[in-house]
């Protein structure tokens, strides 16, 4: 586990000194109509919006793919507290629907969680 830690700070050590010698001009940053300011700094370093879009796309995957994985952990670790009578309503969350095999009901409680926390972001 100590390894895991290790590499993950210099590897984000180093890809924020290379983001920091790829900003140009901090002020457009500042101001620019991305949503995401990691857009404007990916345009500045490659100087073109194909390579932004590259480099954006390398950075979405595997975000995108690990939100399967944390959301289905979630669910399965409220299950398992449901299931031992360590949350309201545990008869209901700690049930293993019949047809589908899974905790279907504490899926769609994270599910809606989940929701409810973008929904507030994004707001």
């Amino acid at each position: 586990m100590l390894a895991q830690f290790v590499v993950g700070f210099f590897t984000a050590l180093f890809y924020i000194i290379a983001m920091l010698y790829a900003i140009t001009n901090l002020d457009e940053i500042l101001t620019s109509t991305f949503l995401f300011p990691l857009t404007a700094i990916y345009q500045q370093a490659t100087g073109s919006a194909g390579g932004a879009l590259g480099l954006l796309v390398v950075v979405f995957l595997p975000t995108f793919i690990s939100v399967f994985g944390v959301y289905l952990t979630a669910s399965r670790v409220f299950w398992t507290l449901a299931r031992d009578n360590a949350t309201p309503f545990s008869g209901f969350f700690g049930r293993v629907n019949e047809k589908t095999k899974n905790p279907f009901n504490s899926i769609v409680l994270c599910a809606v969680i989940s929701t409810v926390l973008g929904c507030i972001y994004i707001g």
